[in-house]
């Protein structure tokens, strides 16, 4: 996986929408031994200029060492998510 390819931002619904994080990708024996505080991100490509309408992919990723425990994709419904 390329690292620069994607940039994550905080969801819509915290305190600070959409500001950007600076997530720190470590090498597999670093991930290891790190102390993981997870948070939810959103998830975006930094490579095309187009969003995606459809939703938001949410990522639970630790912002010291990169690692992601899992991701999901939060569809829209009209004028809010499914």
């Amino acid at each position: 996986m390329n690292k620069d390819k994607y940039g994550y931002r905080m969801p819509l619904l915290t305190s600070k929408p959409y500001s950007l994080v600076n997530v720190q990708h470590k090498n597999k024996l670093a991930q290891l031994f790190c102390k993981h505080n997870y948070i939810l991100l959103n998830r975006f490509d930094k490579t095309t200029v187009f969003e995606n309408i459809q939703g938001d992919e949410i990522v639970s990723i630790c912002p010291k060492c990169g690692k992601i425990e899992f991701t999901t994709f939060f569809k829209y419904e009209g004028m809010g998510y499914k």
